[in-house]
This record gives C-alpha cells, structure tokens and sequence, in this order.
C-alpha cells in the first residue's frame, strides 16, 4: 500500500504495512527489542484510561462513525449483564453519560473555534491514511483532518485537561507531539514532493472547552525531524541486521539526576 488512501478503517489502517507514529517515538524512548515487542504484540502495548472519550471527541468533530453508546445499564443485575453482552456482540463500547457530556461538549468547543472551523469546512479528508517509504523504512501515518488544498494546514485533534498555550507545550514535549508532527509531514511529503503545514487543535477537557490552535517553531520542528530521522535509521538498521538490541547483558553504572544531587545538597544546608 502506497499513497493517499481516504476512507480507510481505522483497523484496516492499523494492521496495515509500515511504522507510525506511536511506532517511532517508540524507538526513541525504549530499545529497540521492547518496541518491536509492542509492534508485534500490541495488545501488550501501552494504553490510556481516557482514551475513549478523546476517541468519540474525534469522532464527532470530523463527524465520522463511532462504536460508543450511553452506558444505560446497571452491570450487577442480570439484565443489566444481558444487555452489556448485547453491546458487545455488537462491537459497541459503553461509556458513561457524563463522559458522552464530556465528549460533546468538548467538540462543540473545536467547532466554536473560527479558524478551525473554517479550514474543516473546507473540502478535505477525516482520518486520511498515508503510506510512503521514508529513509529506506516502510512508514504511515493517519491525518485527523487533510484538506485537499494543498495550502491550507492539517489538523491534529488533542484533549487536554488546559488548552492554554503556554501549559500545553509541556503536553508536546511530554507526549512529542513534535516527532509525531515531523513523522506525519515526513510521510505526507514523501508521497506529494512538497512539505505541508500541520496545525495542532488542542481543546480543553474544562468547561467550557476552550480551543487554542497549536503551532510548532521552526527550531523545534527541526529538532522533532531530526528525532524522527533517527528513529528511522534505528529500525532501518534492525532490519537489515535482524537484531533488535535489549539492555544487554552487562552492568549499567547510573549517575544520580541532577535534581537528586540537588535535593541532597539542599537538606545538607538545612541541616
């Protein structure tokens, strides 16, 4: 698979050929041993607990289809059992009526947003998938929102618990936001021969779910490319090796943080 590919399932996406972007910062942050582990065993892979609501927040936004449903039910009774059996054979998740609150409030606070507004009114794609070999690897990546002018900026949706400008750049250092950012770009422009413009949506979990539109600096876009490049030459030299390194098999002599040398020096004074 190679190209632009619109309407794609999201399993479809996710089982297909290539590294993401999750993938990526993996090799950046583990060996190479435990993310190969989580690429071929993902059910063993990190996950967060709010994930569903940020899930349906994307989902209503780019008005897409979604499995979730109110969780109506009490799941001690046995109708109550009878009818969460039922939602899952249906391949529906249940979720609380105040997380659906949640969600919906949360994506009428991204459409209040003018400029985000207006770039998702424009003619473009929801959960477009993007295949290309980037530096010799086999990557992908799956745009929220892709315009199909050329011009106008990519979307990537973020809850947040503070949309706040200069409290979420720690959720992009944090998350590395950037390196997802470069690798999406990477691809892109793998596949189009022209760099784009990705924007990032950050939108407050508070009522009443502010939006601020994210962008990243030049400097810091290069840093999360260069972050990005190394990840790709990690795995493309696993590849041809067939070795994916773990910690090995000597001993790790560890320097004390900086801030715990700093910690002992401070109670030193105290005392």
């Amino acid at each position: 698979m190679n190209g632009i590919v619109k309407n794609l399932p999201d399993a479809d996406y996710r089982n297909a050929p290539g590294y993401g972007s999750t993938a990526i910062k993996w090799f950046l942050e583990e060996v190479p041993a435990q993310a190969k582990h989580w690429i071929d065993h993902p059910e063993d892979a990190p996950t967060f607990d709010a994930a569903s609501v940020g899930q349906l927040v994307h989902a209503l936004v780019l008005g897409q289809p979604h499995p979730f449903v109110v969780k109506d039910w009490d799941g001690r009774t046995k109708e109550g059992k009878e009818r969460a059996a039922e939602v899952a054979a249906n391949g529906q998740i249940g979720l609380s009526q105040s997380d659906f609150d949640l969600a919906h409030g949360m994506a009428d606070g991204v459409r209040r947003h003018p400029t985000v507004a207006a770039i998702l009114d424009k003619p473009g794609s929801a959960e477009c998938s993007v295949f290309a070999t980037v530096d010799g690897v086999k990557c992908k990546a799956r745009f929220d929102w892709l315009p199909d002018d050329p011009n106008l900026p990519a979307l990537d949706l973020k809850t947040a618990m503070s949309a706040n400008p200069r409290v979420f750049v720690k959720n992009v250092a944090k998350f590395e936001y950037a390196v997802q950012r470069a690798e999406y770009l990477d691809v892109l422009e793998a596949v189009e021969g022209r760099r784009r413009e990705l924007l990032i949506v950050a939108v407050d979990k508070r009522a009443p779910h502010l939006t601020s539109l994210v962008g990243v600096p030049e400097m810091w876009s290069q840093i999360a490319s260069d972050k990005a490049a190394k990840a790709r030459r990690i795995i493309r030299e696993c590849e041809a090796s067939g070795v994916w390194p773990d910690y090995g098999d000597g001993i790790h002599y560890i320097d004390a943080p900086t801030y715990y040398v700093f910690d002992a020096d401070e109670q030193e004074i105290e005392v």
